[in-house]
């Protein structure tokens, strides 16, 4: 397969992780990226990274704290990050998605506290039908005259 060709600051960063992946040294951070490729901006790191796994030159397993670099050409790869576990790797269970409500209970009031003294009240967070804003930030319209008509 052919290399495709990659000029500048791509082809500078590209030299360093291939550097760091045959010595097995940790790879880069994006500010190490940016100083390199004499970026003004910690994020320009990250987007030549990105650039380089668009095209086929890369591969990046990212963790909370760095990632790992795999250079495609010659299958060297950066340190593994000591300490964690990919998440693919922990048996994360994905987040489940809300339960709906089985009852036609109305929602419990929401206790809201004025000193020491608790006042209950259901807030509504529906947006105003003339106005667009919600009652508990700063609509002025009272419920009468909505149902009235008179703001119609």
């Amino acid at each position: 397969m052919a290399r495709p060709s990659i000029k500048g600051s791509a082809a500078r960063a590209l030299a360093s992780l291939e550097a760091a992946a045959a010595i097995g040294a940790r790879c880069p951070s994006n500010a190490d990226l940016a100083e390199i490729i004499g970026a003004a901006s910690v994020s320009n790191g990250a987007s030549i990274v990105s650039l380089l796994e668009q095209r086929g030159l890369i591969t990046v397993k990212r963790f909370a704290m760095g990632r790992v670099v795999t250079i495609v050409a010659t299958g060297h790869s950066t340190a593994p990050i000591t300490g964690q576990r990919h998440w693919s790797e922990r048996g994360v269970v994905r987040a489940q998605p809300p339960l709906r409500a089985t009852s036609d209970k109305p929602p419990e009031p929401i206790r809201v506290f004025r000193g020491d003294v608790a006042a209950s009240r259901i807030v509504d967070r529906d947006p105003c039908p003339c106005c667009g804003t919600r009652r508990d930030v700063g609509c002025s319209h009272s419920a009468r005259s909505i149902s009235m008509g008179a703001f119609a």
